[in-house]
C-alpha cells in the first residue's frame, strides 16, 4: 500500500470504474490517520511534492473555513477545480463551474447523500462514486491520468 500514489497509502486499490477513476478502498476507515498522515507528507516531501501539507491541514478543517478556503483556492475536498480550467488545461463547462459553486456551499447544510447528489447532478462525479459517497461506504477515487495524443500519461 506504500506504493499508492500520495494520499491513498494505507488503503486497498480496488481497480477502475467505467469512467477510468481508481477505486481505493480505506480499509481502517480514519482510525489509521494518526499513522497515514504523516507518513503521506514524509514520502510526498521525499518525491518534491510540497502541495501535501496544504491538503492534509485544508481537509482538517472545520466545515465553513474548509469551503471558504476551497474558493480562495479553487480546489474543492477532492482537489478538483472549481472553476476555470481543469488539471488538464480544458476548460470547465459553465454548467459544472455552477454545480461546484453550489457544491461548495451545500457542504455547509447538505448531509452527505444530498452532497453525492449535487456532484452528480453537476457532473462532478459519477453514479458509481455518488452511490459510494452517499452511503458512506469506505470507498475513495482518483481521476484518470491525463491523456495524450489518445494515450495515457504516466
Amino acid at each position: 500500500m506504500h506504493e499508492n500514489t500520495a494520499g491513498h497509502t494505507f488503503e486497498i486499490q480496488a481497480g477502475k470504474t467505467s469512467t477510468g477513476k481508481t477505486r481505493y478502498i480505506k480499509w481502517a476507515g480514519t482510525a489509521a490517520d494518526f499513522a497515514r498522515l504523516p507518513y503521506d507528507i514524509a514520502l510526498s516531501l521525499a518525491k518534491g511534492d510540497l502541495s501535501s501539507i496544504g491538503r492534509v491541514v485544508r481537509n482538517r478543517l472545520a466545515i465553513t473555513l474548509s469551503t471558504l478556503s476551497g474558493f480562495v483556492f479553487n480546489v474543492d475536498y477532492l482537489g478538483r477545480p472549481l472553476f476555470g480550467r481543469d488539471r488538464y488545461g480544458n476548460p470547465i463547462p459553465v454548467g459544472q463551474q455552477v454545480g461546484a459553486g453550489v457544491g461548495q456551499v451545500s457542504n455547509l447544510f447538505l448531509p452527505q447523500y444530498g452532497q453525492a447528489l449535487v456532484d452528480l447532478v453537476s457532473g462532478r462525479s459519477d453514479l458509481e462514486q455518488a452511490t459510494t459517497q452517499g452511503l458512506e461506504l469506505p470507498f475513495r477515487y482518483t481521476n484518470p491520468p491525463k491523456a495524450v495524443s489518445g494515450r495515457y500519461d504516466f
